[in-house]
């Protein structure tokens, strides 16, 4: 038996109210009004504990380019690498502890160059431009016996920060933004020598994230004008069905 006579028998069984022969599109305004003003939580992946680490052992001026890297795969066709590099010689130490995105895969940044720390909490998305993809460092040091040159922009070795980064593969729409939890060491003779990816997250909807955060909905929209009237006519006609005891034809 349809639904349509389930429901016009137990009206006649009932006497309480008597069904339109409109009351499909009745349920499917107001089903849509309801379904316009609710939003389905953003999905948020997270890595779990990772504690991936690289290091570099030992580095002397016979070494001129010791590098340790890792690659972190975030999801098909996105990855990024991050390590610590130094280069000795002539007098200098050089060293860097750095992230690598590959094809459309950034981290956020205040400049070019550096990516930013972020606090936890801080919201990732895509009006905090800019990402800037490819290479970028966290820390860098230059020294030798008459000049000491240091940048890093908000990291301090040993303390654990937070990277936004955003990326977007040949199957999506728009970007998806994320944050991963780092930590850097350095060494005796200043330079980094040790890099750490804790753990990662991210939104796949395309929506924003909060730096830290594990579970949950990274965003809930406010309902739509359209669709909060439709809501409250949906409302006002149950009303008058109540006072009534009928839904008219």
């Amino acid at each position: 038996m349809s639904l349509a006579r389930r429901l016009d028998r137990y009206s006649a069984t009932t006497g309480h109210f008597r069904i339109s022969r409109h009351w499909k599109r009745y349920a499917a305004v107001t089903g849509s009004a309801v379904a316009m003003a609710t939003n389905a939580s953003a999905d948020i992946i997270y890595s779990g504990l990772q504690n991936i680490q690289v290091g570099i052992a030992s580095a002397t001026a016979s070494e001129a380019h010791p590098v340790a890297t890792a690659p972190v795969a975030i999801r098909s066709q996105a990855t990024f690498n991050f390590g610590v590099k130094q280069d000795l010689g002539n007098g200098y130490v050089r060293g860097a502890a750095y992230l690598q995105g590959n094809g459309e895969f950034g981290f956020l940044n205040t400049s070019q160059l550096h990516v930013r720390k972020l606090a936890s909490g801080f919201k990732i998305s895509g009006g905090d431009s800019p990402f800037v993809p490819g290479y970028n460092l966290l820390a860098s040091q230059n020294i030798n016996t008459a000049n000491h040159r240091g940048s890093h922009a908000g990291w301090s070795a040993s303390k654990v920060g937070f990277a936004g980064f955003s990326f977007q593969t040949g199957n999506l729409t728009q970007p998806d933004y994320g944050w991963v939890r780092l930590e850097y060491t350095v060494g005796a003779n200043g330079a980094p020598k040790g890099f750490e990816v804790i753990d990662w997250g991210y939104n796949n909807t395309g929506g924003a994230i909060l730096a830290g955060q594990e579970t949950g909905s990274a965003t809930v929209p406010e309902p739509s004008t359209g669709a909060l009237a439709l809501l409250a006519a949906g409302a006002a006609a149950v009303a008058c069905i109540r006072r009534r005891g009928t839904i008219f034809n």
